[in-house]
């Protein structure tokens, strides 16, 4: 993990209901949101996000493990960002959801065929060094059983 112009290793951001947390794995940049990803929360979100794009980040891991819930306003900034980065060269994958709500949201939507989902972290920045797949490509390994998120820990340090 290493700092950037722009990108603080494990800087959250805290916007009401959604927190962010932004981490450095080589030339990818990995956000793990937990909370809730809503109108509210994504307007907060979206200036951080613009600053990390604008300082040359194309690849990027949405790790989506700990999201408790998500509207029509985060489905389709996660449809939105998959389609700039398409258009900029960029990459997005993304960390299957372990919250069953979601992943039924995700379902019943019909986006799933338009972002890449793998069942990890692991698997998702593999995904940079092994060539590319594209949006909505079934994982190269089975995923684990879907269960609740565990609880945070302890605040993530700034």
């Amino acid at each position: 993990m290493s700092r950037a112009k722009g990108i603080g290793s494990q800087n959250p951001i805290a916007a009401q209901r959604l927190l962010a947390t932004f981490e450095r794995q080589g030339n990818v940049v990995v956000i793990a949101f937990q909370g809730e990803m809503d109108f509210y929360s994504i307007e907060s979100f979206r200036p951080k996000f613009a600053s990390v794009q604008k300082a040359g980040v194309r690849q990027f891991v949405f790790d989506l493990q700990k999201l408790q819930y998500i509207d029509s306003t985060g489905l389709g900034f996660l449809v939105g960002t998959q389609r700039t980065l398409g258009d900029r060269d960029g990459r997005l994958v993304c960390v299957q959801p372990s919250n069953r709500g979601v992943q039924k949201i995700l379902e019943s939507s019909r986006i799933l065929p338009l972002l890449r989902f793998v069942p990890s972290r692991q698997l998702a920045l593999a995904e940079f060094t092994s060539g590319e797949s594209e949006p909505g490509a079934p994982a190269d390994a089975p995923g684990p059983e879907p269960s609740e998120p565990a609880a945070q820990s302890g605040a993530p340090s700034a």
